[in-house]
């Protein structure tokens, strides 16, 4: 993904839908926070969806998200992310391209989308460090007030 630093704001927003994966008071998440899933437009890429920090209002967009059936989608809150880190950990794995990031927004739907990216065949543990490095680069979880 070849993609300029200057077309992402200073931070992006994580859904968290499951309130057990965070916890110690909303500081911290469980890997499980960051699972990954097939893309849909890249077979390279296992992806997990985000929401570029644009406006001011899209933290308060994404804790509002519902699912199909009308349930808040983002139980546990949100997490932010800068991406000054995530800048980092793409330069970390550079020479395997293991990780990156995008914008990709749904018309019409979300113009904030993004994702975060894993290469695709990867074995489990390098998998399991960039998760967990992404979840150390969280900077702030706001839970859901439901």
């Amino acid at each position: 993904m070849k993609q300029n630093p200057k077309d992402f704001p200073e931070s992006c927003v994580r859904g968290i839908p499951n309130p057990d994966y965070v916890y110690e008071n909303n500081t911290m998440l469980e890997l499980d926070a960051f699972q990954f899933q097939r893309s849909h437009h890249n077979k390279e890429w296992l992806e997990e969806s985000i929401n570029w920090n644009d406006e001011e209002n899209v933290i308060n967009f994404t804790l509002q998200t519902k699912e199909k059936n009308g349930d808040i989608k983002y139980r546990g809150g949100v997490a932010l992310i800068p991406e000054r880190k995530l800048r980092k950990l793409k330069a970390r794995f550079r020479t395997l391209n293991l990780f990156d990031y995008e914008r990709s927004p749904i018309d019409g739907i979300n113009p904030y989308h993004g994702n975060l990216l894993i290469k695709t065949g990867i074995n489990k543990t390098r998998k399991r460090v960039i998760r967990s490095a992404i979840v150390l680069a969280c900077d702030k979880i706001i839970p859901h007030k439901v």
